[in-house]
Formats: structure tokens, sequence, C-alpha cells
């Protein structure tokens, strides 16, 4: 079923974009806010639409 395909497809790049954001989250609170910003960008740039990258602008924001 393409619509199960596309709901597991989004589902997994919401996890990826979650686990992701922790990492990043980790960064920053290290001070890495270099590192932190890379991986942010990538959130954003390559999960677009999942709730993690909308907290990962956020973050970015608040970097700048």
């Amino acid at each position: 079923d393409p619509e199960r395909v596309k709901a597991l497809a989004a589902a997994e790049a919401a996890r990826e974009a979650k686990a992701k954001l922790n990492t990043a989250k980790g960064l920053l609170e290290a001070g890495r806010k270099d590192e932190a910003r890379k991986a942010l960008q990538a959130i954003v740039d390559q999960h677009p639409g999942t709730e993690g990258a909308e907290e990962a602008r956020k973050l970015l924001e608040g970097l700048r």
C-alpha cells in the first residue's frame, strides 16, 4: 500500500530528525556551538517538515 509506505517513511524521517536533534543539543550543552550549528542546519536541510527540523530551526535562530 503506497500510503502505508509513505507514512512509514515520514515516521522514520521524524525519528531520525529527533535523534540528530538530541545529538545537536548535546553539542550545545558541551559548548561546541560551531558543531551544533552545522548539525542543526543538516537537520533542517535533510528533514524538512518534521517537528525536529522546526525545533532545529528555532535553535539556529537563537545561535545567531
